[in-house]
């Protein structure tokens, strides 16, 4: 798992559906070659793909043919015709892809001669094309032939359902045509009255026919279930020694090679309220007034307009939107939403995708905790496989190399392989629920490490986050994309892919796009991503950085507070804080491990990536370094003005929650700075 890792926080993204393969755009041939081709052996998969044309061609030439329509509406009722059909005799997963129930078959033959007879036909042609596949893809995985098998029967199931809809509807027209003529003779003396009644009940009785014929399409094109995976405090960067020597089973590794790995992307905060909020939203948290950590808990706060949360426009259009808490056995979700604002309404409508109707396309977000700093980390070598060994990893230079250090990042990284585990059950469920083929899974982290130097602070340890994407049949996989990508951006692509335009005032940005044969591309939308760190808890600051692909700079804006001051929760949870604290008094520290314990900031922070990716080299003063600080800084000026950083105004007393507020009232004598 070379040169990722995740933050697991929360997982806060959609889950919602896409339109499944039309046959207009996405021929059966090119379906199945596209599924087929996620599998390793590429030249067995295309070999056997180019094998099932012949067959395919030949099932469809005989899959839809002619039907006469009939006016002896009651006659294909008899379940015997069933049997006669040969349609009892076919396997149950070629009969389902051809109509929803034997129920539903009957109501669509009411009115159409020999439909019974047309599945026959359909459900032959589709069994011989699944015997003879399998011939012709004996030399490839069994993996893979069912992987085939099911996109022709899923095709299949879309073709019927759509000429299923077609018959119904001419069946309708038919009948309405009837009625008409009924009500002609009537008034010419050749009908009687209850001829006209007769053909009225047929047209009333037809109606909801047309409805559940049109219902069966929505369903068939319902193929794609955004799910959203975000750890919480998750880190994309672990050191080779870690990923080469403890473990190397991973299922994020097997996740990554079924889609597309991002290796720059950034939250907008480095701490979770606010990067929910910005990612809830697709705004930067500065521009909603949502930038301070668990602020308005209590003062009734509201999103001002036009912004929604994009589970309302994933809402709007016909979605279920859960904040999932029964992640699979074994996997709890926390459930949280931690955002900076009071809802008016409800932000999902459930806390399972299990809970949706029938065919519903789902949005789902799923927090995972187990990465978190608290209780659950203790003793929490006994719960993995392999724990890891504090003697075997290597540390940051920035961090003392000490034992506390070690056992500490040594935990650190036992959450994650706990975490790993628990994305393999996810998986897991998805795949026993018929989902995993037609559902896009995200990967993300809400913030960076867990560690003194990571989270709430600017540096890469703290904002840089984990994004995998895997979306079946519609990426290419194993793809690995450096564009600079932002998590606001994840929210208008993701209404983007479930056919949801991203409203205009959105500052996220659609980073994939649909090219040729119906795969999706990574498209570059950034020259620099920009964060932002305000108050965390009682601890008052305001941080602003610009990251482009070799240079990060950083604006401390209150310079007089150090990276020290004063921070219950960090001090508390935080071990390797109280570590360095004493051995920076004892003089025990490296000149680079002593630079966090200054007792102010520098103004500007310049940061060459490439050479220094531990950002410990300050370039602020350098002269070679002058006319990238200026570009730089102007280009931080600039978005301040134009996305109306709310940090630039100091907060309201009344914004602050009582505990927050009551401690700096007591303690910090600066307020209000």
């Amino acid at each position: 798992m070379k040169g990722y890792f995740i933050l697991a926080v929360i997982l806060c993204m959609p889950a919602a559906a896409q339109i499944a393969p039309e046959k207009e755009s996405v021929t059966l041939e090119e379906a199945v070659r596209l599924a087929l081709d996620r599998f390793p052996d590429v030249g067995k998969a295309k070999a056997a793909s180019d094998a099932l044309k012949g067959k395919i061609r030949e099932v469809r030439s005989q899959a839809l043919p002619s039907v006469n329509i009939t006016s002896d509406f009651t006659r294909w009722r008899d379940p015997s015709l069933l049997n006669a059909s040969g349609l009892d005799k076919f396997p149950e997963e070629l009969r389902q892809a051809l109509v929803p129930s034997a129920v539903n078959l009957f109501d669509y033959s009411i009115s159409v001669s020999q439909p019974l007879y047309t599945a026959g036909k359909v459900g032959t042609a589709l069994r011989i094309a699944s015997i003879e596949s399998e011939g012709a893809l004996a030399d490839v995985d069994r993996a893979q032939q069912d992987l085939a098998l099911e996109v022709v029967n899923a095709y299949f199931g879309l073709l019927w359902a759509e000429r299923s809809k077609d018959l119904v509807t001419q069946t309708q027209e038919q009948r309405k045509l009837h009625a008409e003529m009924a009500r002609a003779r009537f008034k010419d003396g050749v009908a009687t009255e209850v001829d006209v009644m007769r053909s009225e009940v047929a047209v009333a009785n037809g109606a909801p026919e047309v409805v559940r014929a049109e219902n069966a399409i929505r369903q068939a094109r319902a193929l794609l279930n955004y799910y959203l995976v975000r750890p919480i405090d998750f880190p994309t960067r672990l050191s080779d020694d870690f990923q080469e020597k403890v473990w190397d089973q991973w299922d994020l590794d097997e996740l990554a090679q079924q889609g597309i790995r991002y290796t720059n992307a950034f939250m907008t905060a480095p701490v979770c309220s606010p990067s929910r909020s910005a990612m809830i939203t697709g705004m930067y948290q500065t521009s909603i007034g949502a930038h301070h950590h668990r602020s308005h808990r209590e003062d009734g706060y509201t999103l001002p307009e036009p912004f929604r949360l994009i589970t309302d426009y994933f809402r709007q259009a016909g979605y279920f939107t859960a904040n999932v808490t029964t992640a699979a056995p074994g996997v709890q979700g926390s459930g949280k939403t931690d955002f900076n604002f009071t809802l008016e309404g409800k932000s999902f409508d459930g806390t399972d995708w299990n809970q949706r109707k029938p065919g519903q396309p789902f949005f789902a977000q799923l927090s995972i905790g187990v990465t978190h700093r608290g209780g659950h980390w203790k003793n929490l070598s006994e719960k993995v496989k392999n724990p890891v060994d504090p003697d075997k990893i290597k540390l940051p230079p920035y961090y003392p190399d000490h034992p506390v250090a070690r056992q500490d990042w040594a935990t650190y990284l036992n959450s994650i392989q706990l975490m790993d585990e628990y994305i393999g059950k996810i998986l897991q469920r998805l795949g026993d629920e018929g989902l995993a083929e037609n559902t896009v899974v995200i990967f993300i982290g809400d913030n960076g490490q867990c560690h003194v130097r990571g989270k709430q602070w600017l540096y890469d340890g703290g904002i840089h986050i984990p994004l995998i994407i895997r979306w079946p049949g519609k990426v290419t996989t194993g793809q690995v994309c450096d564009h600079l990508t932002s998590a606001i951006d994840i929210s208008a692509t993701v209404l983007r892919i479930a056919g949801i335009k991203p409203p205009a005032y959105m500052q996220g940005r659609v980073f994939l796009e649909p090219a040729k044969g119906g795969i999706w591309k990574p498209i570059k939308i950034r020259d620099y991503i920009i964060a932002a760190r305000d108050r965390c808890d009682e601890t008052i600051d305001r941080i602003r950085c610009v990251r482009t692909q070799r240079y990060k700079y950083i604006r401390n804006f209150m310079p007089d507070r150090p990276y020290t001051q004063k921070n219950r929760y960090k001090e508390q949870s935080y071990p390797v804080l109280g570590l360095m604290k004493e051995l920076h008094a004892q003089g025990k520290l490296t000149p680079i491990q002593a630079l966090f314990m200054a007792s102010r900031k520098p103004d500007e922070e310049l940061y060459d990536l490439q050479a220094d990716p531990y950002e410990i080299n300050n370039l602020a003063g350098s002269p070679e370094h002058q006319a990238t600080l200026r570009d730089m800084r102007a280009i931080l000026e600039k978005w301040i003005q134009q996305t109306g950083d709310m940090g630039q105004f100091p907060e309201k007393l009344s914004e602050i929650p009582a505990r927050d507020r009551k401690r700096i009232l007591e303690e910090d004598k600066s307020w209000p700075y």
